[in-house]
């Protein structure tokens, strides 16, 4: 009885990573091609020698000595392409009962802006990523989840600054009685490592986590269930589906 009872009351858990796979673009990339071509320029030509996340850091900072302000980049992360249909989905997500999250490698002011240009932000109970704040001098200024006075993670799969595999441990996985991941780049198959035959991976075609999913799937070393996706209207049909 207490355990059909405990079964009963579990809930799902659904968590997205967020640039290309709940909005269609990279915020990252997004807003520095909007708002000053030398500094995309500096971004790609910096990307393969500077950690990613200090060099965000960097263009952030040179973004505010260009003149633009918090409320020109506010509005510039309003407009990124987010589908109607994800925003669909994240609604039938919520009225399911579901609990949903956000482990992504962007930064929380980006997300949160971005969130309540939607009218969206108060649907997820927890965001895990890189911490982001107004400096005095009115720069954002983007730092490491996983700061550089802590030991190394250790995972041979994620950046430096974040690993999803054990972020996704902070959110209490043996409360839940089924994970549903969402996800499109190679670090977002680290979590799937922890899943089992119950859970779902819903990896974006065309993006690296569907080639690695293929591959793990093949040789056993993950063991949920997969559904592929393109457009932000399969990823709702799916979850119409499995919910």
């Amino acid at each position: 009885m207490f355990l059909a009872f405990r079964m009963a009351s579990m809930k799902t858990l659904v968590v997205f990573d967020f640039d290309w796979s709940m909005i269609d673009d990279n915020s990252d990339t997004f807003i520095l091609e909007k708002l000053s071509e030398k500094l995309a320029k500096e971004q790609k030509e910096l990307r393969d020698t500077v950690q990613w996340t200090q060099l965000m850091d960097q263009m952030m900072t040179g973004l505010h000595q260009e003149g633009k302000l918090q409320q020109e980049i506010t509005q510039c992360l309003a407009t990124i392409p987010f589908a109607d249909a994800m925003i669909e989905a994240i609604r039938l997500i919520v009225a399911s009962g579901a609990e949903l999250k956000i482990i992504s490698d962007a930064n929380s002011f980006f997300i949160d802006a971005i969130l309540k240009a939607k009218n969206i932000d108060h649907h997820f109970t927890e965001i895990i990523t890189n911490p982001a704040r107004w400096d005095e001098n009115g720069a954002l200024r983007v730092e490491s989840y996983h700061g550089d006075h802590l030991a190394p993670h250790g995972c041979d799969i994620c950046p430096v600054n974040l690993c999803k595999g054990k972020a996704i441990q902070l959110f209490g996985l043996s409360n839940f009685e089924r994970i549903i991941y969402v996800g499109d780049g190679s670090a977002d198959y680290c979590p799937l490592r922890l899943f089992t035959e119950r859970d779902y991976v819903l990896a974006r075609e065309g993006k690296v986590l569907a080639k690695h999913v293929r591959k793990g799937m093949a040789n056993g070393n993950i063991k949920m269930q997969a559904r592929f996706w393109t457009e932000a209207e399969d990823i709702l049909k799916i979850f119409q589906d499995i919910l």
